[in-house]
């Protein structure tokens, strides 16, 4: 492995925590990147970098400005211009949907094309609203019923993505909606793929992200069908124990004290089995918080009719399936 393979790992390592060091170090990777032999076999490896950390977690175009001009300004060793690929092509296309919610998609693949557009929907929704961001969820729910699996599989990981980064970048009604939005059609889309885990995981994701926006009904209705899933194909136990935190979420957010009181212990059971260490403390995070949730709500049912902000003292929601960038 060499220099800059180093960066670009170290960059995906630390991205999701710590975005702002990703881009302040960008110019590392651009020098290591301007080494290579073969720079634009390797040019998109950074651009990714460059377009998921700034549009997805900080919600900004103008670094993605900045390093698209360095890019382009590099040149191959015959003179060619570096417009060709899919580096740029692609990174052009996310900063155009940041800038201005609307553009033609380069001639890439779908895996690379929809990725790249929810980042740029998470910029420009945290800046602009959320019409854009809603058109293109329409767009691509109109699309499923005739697409190919390639084209089903890119939405549900994109928006996927999509829901997860704007409920970290905006609290606004707007932007809650499209998090929604845009949750629900990932899940939709991993109902027409047939695989009974992924759509498990697609609908615990949509429960979280219900009961992160104070949805609690459908938020736990969706709980509901995750651990029904995970009960009818013999789901393994760390599958089991996120449904059940789903379902504690959920009910906290409803204030359903005895689903909450229910699924905690459940997730206090399957808690026991796991026997992997890191795993288990990763999992114990998650029922401490659902213990602050459930004093939480009992305080406030005590004091009032209302109950405690829904995200309050809990730890970083758990992704679904892998970060589609």
């Amino acid at each position: 492995m060499n220099q800059f393979e180093d960066y670009v790992r170290d960059a995906w390592t630390h991205h999701a925590c710590h975005p702002h060091a990703v881009l302040e170090r960008l110019e590392i990777g651009f020098e290591l990147l301007c080494q290579l032999d073969d720079i634009a076999g390797r040019l998109a490896d950074f651009s990714v970098v460059v377009e998921h950390t700034a549009l997805a977690h900080c919600g900004q175009w103008a670094p993605v400005d900045h390093w698209l001009t360095r890019l382009r300004a590099l040149g191959r060793p015959d003179g060619r211009p570096l417009e060709s690929t899919k580096g740029i092509g692609r990174l052009a296309f996310a900063l155009t949907i940041a800038q201005v919610g609307h553009a033609d998609p380069p001639p890439l693949p779908d895996d690379q094309v929809l990725p790249a557009c929810a980042n740029g929907l998470a910029a420009h929704c945290h800046a602009h609203g959320p019409a854009a961001a809603l058109a293109w969820i329409h767009r691509f729910s109109q699309g499923l019923p005739t697409a190919t699996r390639s084209h089903i599989k890119a939405v549900a990981g994109a928006m996927n993505g999509l829901s997860f980064h704007l409920s970290r970048l905006s609290d606004g009604p707007g932007a809650q909606e499209v998090s929604i939005a845009a949750a629900t059609l990932s899940r939709d889309a991993r109902a027409l793929l047939g695989h009974w885990r992924a759509l498990a995981d697609a609908e615990r994701f949509l429960s979280l992200t219900l009961a992160e926006l104070d949805h609690g009904e459908p938020a736990q209705a969706s709980a509901r069908r995750c651990q029904a899933l995970c009960s009818q194909n013999a789901a393994p136990v760390m599958d089991r124990f996120l449904a059940a935190h789903a379902m504690a979420r959920a009910s906290c957010c409803l204030g359903d004290a005895t689903s909450a009181q229910q699924a905690r212990a459940e997730m206090a059971c399957l808690l026991a089995e796991i026997d992997d260490t890191a795993a288990r403390a990763q999992l114990a995070a998650l029922l401490l918080s659902v213990d602050v949730r459930m004093q939480q709500q009992a305080d406030f049912d005590g004091a009032s009719d209302s109950h405690a902000p829904t995200g309050a003292n809990d730890p970083p929601m758990p992704r679904p399936l892998k970060e589609d960038a």
